[in-house]
């Protein structure tokens, strides 16, 4: 439970290949900045040290496992995929034209 803001952190500033932009990017207009530079000052007390260091590991145990998930989902997905048809030069295939951007033509022609 304690991982649990870190963890949504870390997806929330996780750039979608679908879209392009992070969650954060979407509803606040900007990234996040990390916190992985941050490093404490000499005397700073022992629990920052142990904060920084925790909160650190958090992140990047977060991002491996966002990382793992992506990777089992593909192989997942790919495993009920069809090889394709093979197909022969010269060989007749139907082509549907649902997402092609073809130009207008003028009906009256």
């Amino acid at each position: 439970m304690d991982k649990i803001p870190i963890v949504e952190f870390a997806i929330n500033s996780n750039i979608s290949s679908s879209t392009g932009f992070a969650p954060f990017e979407l509803n606040y207009g900007y990234l996040p900045t990390l916190i992985g530079g941050i490093t404490p000052t000499e005397n700073a007390k022992p629990g920052v040290h142990k904060f920084i260091n925790q909160a650190i590991n958090n992140l990047k145990e977060a991002h491996n496992a966002i990382i793992e998930s992506r990777v089992r989902q593909t192989l997942q997905a790919n495993r009920r995929r069809r090889a394709d048809a093979p197909y022969n030069v010269g060989e007749q295939v139907y082509l549907s034209t649902d997402n092609l951007n073809l130009p207008k033509t003028d009906p009256g022609n």
